[in-house]
């Protein structure tokens, strides 16, 4: 995994809570608490693969 791949991966996540809050206006609470599930796996697995990367 790449700086690059890195950077791209928090894009991502950033994209799924702007959805996620979206939804939260839109009374779709259902949806909401679906994407912050999957954003907090995404933050997770971008923790976990960081640290060498960053460790460069």
């Amino acid at each position: 995994m790449t700086k690059t791949d890195v950077a791209q991966q928090i894009v991502d996540i950033q994209t799924l809570l702007e959805i996620a809050k979206d939804n939260v206006l839109e009374e779709k609470n259902d949806d909401a608490l679906k994407l912050l599930h999957q954003a907090s796996r995404e933050m997770k697995t971008v923790a976990w693969r960081i640290v060498p990367v960053l460790g460069e």
